[in-house]
């Protein structure tokens, strides 16, 4: 992202390119925690509305589990997400800041761009695992939803 709100990426006019590492930061937590809480809220909502309906679960039962599925939708995605803002992983991935190099493009041996913002500790890899992680959030709560419905 840009460290002053004139300077652009690249040296190129993109549509809504203002802010800089903070903001990009502050967006990129955001954009991750609310989409993975979402999804996870929406897992645990078919899950809750199985066990009352299908399961005739008793209401005194389900708000014994509804800690859980709280602590499953915020806690979990917020730490992750934490996670990734502390390591900075956060960076312009146009249209949004989400989880990439900056430059993008940098880990690629041709690229003519040095990382500016990149873990030494396992370079590009950061962007497969921090995407593997919120995949994996994804497909496992589509799969619960699924399964909720059957």
């Amino acid at each position: 992202p840009a460290e002053n709100l004139n300077e652009t990426i690249f040296d190129v006019d993109l549509l809504g390119n203002m802010g800089n590492t903070a903001t990009c930061d502050l967006q990129g937590f955001m954009v991750s925690f609310g989409a993975t809480a979402t999804n996870c809220y929406t897992a645990m909502l078919t899950v809750y509305f199985l066990l009352f309906v299908k399961y005739s679960w008793t209401e005194h039962s389900l708000r014994k589990v509804e800690p859980l599925f709280h602590f499953y939708s915020t806690v979990i995605p917020f730490s992750c997400s934490l996670a990734f803002l502390v390591m900075g992983w956060f960076n312009t991935a146009i249209p949004v800041c989400f989880i990439v190099t900056y430059p993008w493009g940098c880990f690629l041996e041709d690229s003519e761009h040095d990382c500016l913002r990149q873990p030494t500790t396992i370079g590009a890899s950061r962007v497969n695992y921090g995407t593997l992680i919120l995949m994996l959030f994804a497909i496992a709560n589509v799969t619960v939803i699924m399964l909720s419905l059957v």
